[in-house]
């Protein structure tokens, strides 16, 4: 079976979580159930997407251009979108949670939302995230330097005109030309 982005729900990630022996037991699953439920009391929208840890970096990327920092801890990520080194919090207006692996750098992955619009910018920009499968990539400073570029150019935009903006580019193109080096 080859691995894919895939729109998916909270029952096939239990399922499936389920069946990999991550957990075995009634308790397991009450506990992941509640912590869903008190994270969809503040951000009440949602989406599950099964992917490529490098594909869930540079979707992060991409909401934190549109939408702002995220809530919480801020998280590493080998496409960094916060500047601030440590331990800190951001108060935005979306969640990205890891529910669980499934396969190699693959698995399941939620994002929460405020605004129920939110959920279109990412579902959205999932071509980009398809076009973007070079896990290679982040070791190229070259790489990092345009994302910071693409931040800077499109600070200014409505979020609208960012999204738009993110989804004329060539991520695929961008991507091979910095791997060969041109």
């Amino acid at each position: 079976m080859q691995l894919k982005l895939e729109i998916s729900n909270f029952e096939e990630y239990l399922k499936e979580d389920y069946l990999i022996g991550n957990y075995n037991g009634q308790e397991y699953l009450n506990y992941k159930v509640k912590e869903r439920n008190e994270i969809l009391f503040k951000f009440p929208y949602s989406i599950i997407l099964k992917l490529f840890y490098h594909q869930i970096d540079f979707a992060d990327w991409i909401l934190w251009q549109i939408l702002g920092e995220v809530y919480g801890v801020c998280q590493y990520s080998d496409i960094p979108a916060c500047k601030i080194k440590g331990n800190h919090k951001h108060n935005g207006t979306w969640i990205s949670y890891w529910l669980a692996k499934t396969d190699y750098d693959y698995g399941f992955n939620e994002w929460f939302f405020k605004k129920k619009k939110d959920i279109n910018i990412l579902t959205e920009i999932i071509p980009l995230l398809e076009q973007f499968c070079h896990c290679g990539i982040y070791d190229n400073k070259h790489f990092l330097d345009f994302l910071d570029e693409l931040s800077d150019k499109t600070k200014h935009l409505s979020e609208n005109e960012k999204l738009n903006y993110f989804k004329n580019i060539n991520w695929e193109d961008i991507v091979n030309r910095l791997l060969k080096g041109t």
